[in-house]
C-alpha cells in the first residue's frame, strides 16, 4: 500500500500499464539497490523500478518521514541508506520510526519535544465517544485521534463510559451459504438482532469456525453483508457468461477485520478459540515477491487444500492455520525460502502482504505447525491422497515408473545407521528415501526405508505403494542395476501387470558389430537415434529382450526387459531417460534444499526389526583367515611334493615323515582350527533384533516431519513444472530457460488491487520484451483457469504492466 500523509492524494494507480517515469535527465539518486529518490521541482518522488512509491513535497516533513520509516520498516532498505539519501540523522530516523509505531502519521507531525494531547475537549470528545460506540479499542481510538492511551482512558473514565454489554461479548461466527461470500464474524447479521446471552455462552467453548449458530443467513443476507464488511462488493448480475460459468469456492473464510494490514481482531478472536484460520484480506499497492502469486492457479490443481482438511481436520483454534500453513510452505519453497530458518532473510509484512495477512508467519511459528502435524502421524496418507489425484490427472504419463533411492546424509551427533553414498564413495550415517518418479520424471511418491535396504528389497514395498496410486494399470518400472533379483524379476513378471526395465548385471558375451543397425524416431517430440542390436536371451528361466547399444569407442550397454510389443529405439530411450531422476534429484538439492535436515530430533526404531547378526560378521572374518592360513600350507604341500626327488623319497609315506614337521603338523592345525570356527559360527545366528545388534534402543531420524516437508517441496515443484507447461507455446527456449525465466517471475514485484469480486494482480515488466511477451501470454493462460485465491471467493486476474510490444 502506498501510504501517504493525511490530505495528501496519491498518485494514479499503475495497473496494467508503466507509469511514464521522469525524463533521464532528471537526476535519480539511488536507495539501496531497489529505490530511487527522484526531483522535479518541488515534488520529490521514490520509485520501485518504473512504479512510484511515494510522493511528497520538499517541504512536506511527514511525508519525508513516512517514506523513509517505510522503507526500513518494510522494504529491507538499510537506515544508513535512508538517512544519508533524506538527509537526517539515523537517531532521527530510528524515533520517528518510534513515533509512527506508537501514534501513526500523527506522531510523525510532532516536533521536537512536543507532547501528545493530553486533554480531551470538545469535538475531541464528540469523535471519541462515537469510535466507542463503533466498538473501536482504546488502543485504535488513541491511534485515529492522535491521542495518548492513557489520555484516552482518562477521559472515558471522566465521560463515565460504560461497555455496552452486547459489545464487550466475543464475536460469534454465523454459518454461511457455502457458494456465497463470507460474512465478518461481527455478532449480528445487518438486519438481524444481537445475539443472546445463551447464544454468547456457548460460542466461549473453542471449537470449529463454521459451527452453527442460530438461524442461517439467506444469499441475499450474506451478499448485504460482505458488500459492506467485506472486500466484494453486492453482485447481483454475474460480470460476463465466463464469470456466470466459473465455480466458486466452497466456502470463504470468516473474519472481524476491516483493515488488511491490522488484523489484531482475528487474532483476538483465534486467542478466544473462535476462529481456525485467519481470512486473506489484500491491501492495495506494491508488493516485492507478489509474482509467487502466479503459481496460486496450478497449485489449486494439486488438490492440496482439499486433501489436506479431509486427513488432518483442522490444527485450529488459529489464526495461521491449516489453509494458511499450508500455502505459506508452498510458497516458501518456491520463493526458494529454503527451511523455515531462512525466513529471519524475509521482511514478515512482505511475505504477509502475498498470504493476505499482516504478517507472514515466522521460522518458530511454522516449525510449530510442522510439528503438529507430524504428531499426527498422516504424512503417508496426505501424500498418498495427492499421489492419487496426480495419477488420475496425468494417467498417460505413468506408462514408465523411474524407482531409484537417494541418500540422506546425517552429519549430527546422533548414532544413525550408515549407508553407502556414492558421490562420496563412503559409508556415512543417513538415510535412504526411494523415490518414484513418472517417466517426464515428475515425482509421485517417497518411501524411506526402515534400514537403509537396497533396491532390490525395498522393490516389491514401494511398487505395492505404487500399486495403491495407480490401480490395476500396466505400467514398467525401469531401475539401475542395484534392483538386479532374478527372484524379483520372477515375481514382478508373475504379477501380470509389470514390466521391468533395467541394465544388465554381470559378465556377458559381446554382441558381434555386424549385428548393429542405426534406428531413428521422434519420441516426446525428440528426434534420437541409436545403434542397436536387439535378441532374446535366457536368464534364470526368463526369457527376456535385450536391446544392446552401440556407443562411443564400440562400447556397448545391455538393457533387459520383459516389455513387448514396442520398437528397440523406445526401449533404449526410456532406460536413458531414467536421468531425468538423477536431474531432479540434482535440481532439487540445489534450488529447494532437498536434503536438508527439517528437525534435528531422533525418534525410536522398530526394536524388533531382524537384522544380520554383527558377532557372524566378526567370526566370519576369522573364519576367512583360518581358511586362508590353511589353503597356503596346502599350496606349500603341492609345491613341496612337485618337487619331491623320487630317488630320495619314493613313497609318499617316505615324503610325509621328510615334511611332517615343517608342512603337515601345521596343516593338520590349520584344519583343525577351520572345522572348530565352523561349528562356533553354527551356533551363532544369522539375524538377531535390531535392539540386541545394538545393544541400546535403534533410533533413526523423524520420518513425519521429512515427509511432510518433501511433500510440500514436491507440490511445488509439480507446480513450477506446470507453470513451465503453461510457457511452453509462448517461449522458443523453454527447454533451456524455462524453469529460470519462472523463477525470476515469481520473485517480481507485483501491484495488487482487489476489485469487482478479482484480486488483480499487475507484474512489473521483465529485463527483456520478448520475456515480457512470454510472462503476459501465460498471465491469459492462468486467467483461463478461473481460479480463486484460497479461502476466499476473489478470482486471481494477471497482467503485466507496460505495453506488449
Amino acid at each position: 500500500m502506498t501510504h501517504l500523509p493525511e490530505g495528501q492524494a496519491p498518485l494514479p494507480p499503475c495497473a496494467g500499464q508503466i507509469v511514464p517515469s521522469f525524463a533521464p535527465s532528471v537526476h535519480r539518486t539511488p536507495i539501496g539497490r531497489s529505490f530511487d529518490l527522484v526531483q522535479e521541482g518541488e515534488l520529490l518522488v521514490v520509485f520501485f523500478g518504473p512504479m512510484p512509491l511515494y510522493h511528497f513535497g520538499v517541504d512536506d516533513r511527514a511525508g519525508r518521514y513516512l517514506a523513509a520509516v517505510d522503507l526500513v520498516r518494510h522494504h529491507g532498505v538499510k537506515v544508513a541508506q535512508v538517512a544519508r539519501v533524506f538527509g537526517m540523522h539515523r537517531a532521527t530516523l530510528h524515533e520517528m520510526a518510534g513515533r509512527f509505531d506508537r501514534s501513526g502519521v500523527q506522531g510523525l507531525l510532532l516536533g521536537k519535544g512536543c507532547r501528545m494531547p493530553t486533554k480531551i475537549r470538545g469535538a475531541v470528545e464528540r469523535r471519541l465517544l462515537e469510535l466507542k460506540r463503533q466498538g473501536a479499542m482504546d488502543g485504535e481510538a488513541a491511534r485515529r485521534l492522535g491521542l495518548s492511551v492513557s489520555g484516552v482512558k482518562s477521559a472515558l473514565r471522566r465521560l463515565d463510559w460504560v461497555e455496552p454489554e452486547a459489545e464487550r461479548q466475543p464475536a460469534l461466527p454465523v454459518e454461511y451459504d457455502a457458494q456465497e461470500p463470507a460474512v465478518p464474524l461481527n455478532g449480528r447479521a445487518p438486519g438481524k438482532e444481537a445475539l443472546s446471552e445463551g447464544q454468547v455462552g456457548k460460542a466461549d467453548a473453542p471449537g470449529p469456525v463454521n459451527a452453527p449458530h442460530g438461524a442461517p443467513l439467506t444469499a441475499g443476507e450474506v451478499r448485504k453483508a460482505s458488500s459492506e464488511f467485506t472486500q466484494e462488493p453486492a453482485v447481483t448480475e454475474p460480470a460476463s457468461a465466463e464469470v456466470e460459468s466459473a465455480p466458486l469456492p466452497k466456502t470463504a473464510s470468516p473474519t472481524v477485520d476491516i483493515d488488511p494490514l491490522n488484523r489484531q481482531g482475528d487474532r483476538f478472536m483465534a486467542r478466544l478459540g473462535l476462529l481456525d484460520d485467519a481470512a486473506p484480506l489484500f491491501a492495495p499497492g506494491l508488493v516485492p515477491r507478489g509474482g509467487v502469486l502466479l503459481a496460486v492457479p496450478v497449485l489449486l490443481t494439486s488438490g492440496i487444500f482439499e486433501v489436506a482438511p479431509k486427513v488432518y481436520g483442522s490444527i485450529g483454534p488459529a489464526f495461521y492455520g491449516l489453509r494458511t500453513s499450508i500455502l505459506a510452505f508452498l510458497l516458501m519453497a518456491l520463493l526458494r525460502v529454503k527451511r523455515a530458518e531462512n525466513l529471519k532473510e524475509v521482511a514478515p509484512a512482505e511475505l504477509g502482504r502475498v498470504l493476505g495477512l499482516d504478517r507472514a508467519p515466522e521460522m518458530k511459528t511454522l516449525r510449530g505447525k510442522l510439528a503438529e502435524l507430524a504428531a499426527r502421524g498422516k504424512s503417508l496418507d496426505f501424500m498418498r491422497l495427492l499421489a492419487h489425484i496426480r495419477a488420475k490427472e496425468h494417467a498417460n504419463d505413468l506408462a514408465y515408473l523411474y524407482i531409484d533411492g537417494h541418500v540422506r546424509v546425517y552429519s549430527g551427533q546422533e548414532k544413525i545407521t550408515k549407508t553407502y553414498v556414492m558421490q562420496r564413495r563412503l559409508a556415512m550415517p543417513g538415510t535412504i528415501d526411494y523415490w518414484v518418479n513418472d517417466q517426464r520424471g515428475q515425482p509421485l511418491l517417497v518411501i524411506t526405508a526402515e534400514a537403509n535396504e537396497g533396491l532390490s528389497k525395498m522393490l516389491l514395498p514401494v511398487l505395492a505403494e505404487v500399486r495403491g496410486v495407480i490401480g490395476d494399470r500396466r505400467a514398467t518400472v525401469a531401475f539401475d542395476r542395484g534392483g538386479w533379483n532374478l527372484k524379483l524379476f520372477k515375481a514382478l513378471i508373475k504379477d501380470g501387470n509389470w514390466d521391468i526395465l533395467t541394465y544388465r548385471k554381470g559378465s556377458s558375451s559381446p554382441v558381434p558389430r555386424k549385428s548393429f543397425r542405426m534406428h531413428k524416431a521422434k519420441i516426446d517430440g525428440r528426434e534420437v537415434s541409436y545403434e542397436l542390436s536387439e535378441k532374446n536371451v535366457r536368464i534364470g528361466g526368463m526369457t527376456l529382450r535385450q536391446v544392446t547399444v552401440l556407443g562411443k569407442n564400440d562400447h556397448q550397454t545391455h538393457i533387459l526387459t520383459s516389455k513387448k510389443g514396442v520398437p528397440a529405439i523406445e526401449i533404449a530411450y526410456r532406460m536413458f531417460d531414467r536421468w531425468r531422476q538423477e536431474n531432479y534429484f540434482k535440481y532439487m538439492e540445489a534450488e529447494f534444499a532437498l536434503d536438508a535436515l527439517v528437525e534435528y530430533g531422533t525418534e525410536e526404531a522398530d526394536p524388533n526389526r531382524m537384522v544380520p547378526n554383527p558377532k557372524r560378521k566378526a567370526i566370519d572374518k576369522e573364519l576367512a583367515a583360518a581358511k586362508a592360513e590353511a589353503a597356503k600350507l596346502e599350496r606349500d604341500l603341492g609345491a613341496a611334493a612337485f618337487d619331491n626327488e623320487e630317488g630320495k623319497r619314493r613313497t609318499m609315506r617316505g615324503f610325509k615323515s621328510a615334511t611332517g614337521a615343517t608342512i603337515g603338523k601345521p596343516l593338520r592345525e590349520a584344519r583343525e582350527k577351520v572345522q572348530e570356527i565352523l561349528e562356533r559360527r553354527q551356533t551363532i545366528p544369522k539375524r538377531v533384533t535390531v535392539t540386541e545388534a545394538l545393544d541400546d534402543k535403534p533410533t533413526r531420524l523423524c520420518t513425519e516431519s521429512k515427509r511432510l516437508s518433501d511433500t510440500f517441496k514436491m507440490v511445488a515443484y509439480q507446480a513450477e513444472t506446470a507453470l513451465v507447461d503453461l510457457l511452453r507455446p509462448h517461449y522458443r527456449r523453454t527447454e533451456d530457460e524455462g524453469r529460470k525465466l519462472i523463477a525470476t517471475a515469481l520473485k517480481s514485484a507485483v501491484e495488487l488491487s482487489v476489485r469487482e469480486g478479482e484480486l488483480r494482480v499487475t507484474l512489473a515488466a521483465l529485463s527483456s520484451p520478448h520475456r515480457t511477451r512470454a510472462i503476459n501470454s501465460l498471465c491469459e493462460e492462468l486467467n483461463k483457469l478461473n481460479a480463486h485465491y484460497p479461502g476466499t471467493n476473489l478470482r486471481l486476474r494477471y497482467a503485466v504492466a507496460g505495453p506488449k510490444v
